[in-house]
């Protein structure tokens, strides 16, 4: 072989590797991992015009939505008697500018926006993990009309709350929501976790479940046909989806 063919052939081969072993990767991160496997920089921006930084207390009374977009820790969503929203991070370790929570109201004062971090692109997993807690007053209870979590690593919890409408994703976590108020609408996936609705014994509902690896305990008498489940008169609309995960449906006492 000629001396400039065997660096040629050893770079080919070397390239041929390369690609082979970022197709392997990218087949059994679809289908082993489910997508799990991440590398390089990851975009979380947003217009951040009005968002304030850090723990706070949100004044006024005319909230109607929230809007949690999470990334890595734990959502508690908890009931309180206080007069207004308030929302707090904990952290075990110190946490930078850019890595504390965002905040901010809409102009018309009825959706509370909150944010994990400050907006931009990071590397990797790039944000810290903490836990946010989110207190609302019982007395907004009767004019919350939707709330909205998305989270990527970490579990969502709602203890004791209100709304007409609910909508969680959740990658990696469970879902819980515990409280004697049902949801008018309800829509929850969980990639890789369980979903848990503590809800009153009177409640009515149809829900749609999908799940390739999960299964449905209710302590309610349901109906059901193919992925379908009634509760009584099946009122209310609920659609859950849990790829390897369960659905247990619990009788609030």
């Amino acid at each position: 072989m000629k001396k400039w063919k065997k660096p040629l052939f050893l770079t080919l081969l070397i390239v041929g590797i390369l690609i082979l072993a970022a197709v392997i990767i990218g087949v059994l991160n679809a289908t082993v991992f489910d997508g799990a496997i991440t590398f390089g920089w990851t975009n979380y921006t947003y217009d951040a015009k009005g968002y304030q930084v850090g723990d706070g207390t949100v004044y006024g009374s005319a909230i109607e939505s929230i809007e949690v977009d999470w990334l890595r820790g734990d959502v508690e969503i908890v009931a309180c008697e206080d007069v207004s929203i308030s929302l707090t991070e904990e952290s075990e370790s110190e946490l930078t500018d850019s890595a504390r929570v965002r905040w901010c109201v809409s102009e018309d004062g009825k959706t509370l926006r909150i944010k994990c971090r400050k907006s931009g692109w990071f590397f990797g997993k790039g944000s810290k993990e903490k836990k946010l807690i989110l207190r609302i007053p019982q007395a907004m209870f009767e004019q919350m009309q939707s709330l909205s979590v998305t989270s990527a690593a970490g579990n969502v919890s709602m203890r004791d709350v209100a709304t007409s409408s609910l909508t969680v994703s959740c990658e990696k976590g469970n879902v819980e929501w515990r409280s004697v108020y049902a949801p008018d609408w309800l829509s929850i996936t969980a990639r890789d976790g369980d979903v848990s609705l503590e809800i009153p014994t009177n409640t009515d509902l149809c829900l749609t479940w999908e799940s390739k690896h999960g299964s449905v305990s209710s302590d309610f008498p349901i109906r059901q046909e193919g992925n379908v489940y009634t509760v009584g008169a099946g009122t209310r609309e609920y659609f859950v989806a849990a790829r390897k995960g369960d659905l247990f449906l619990v009788a609030k006492k």
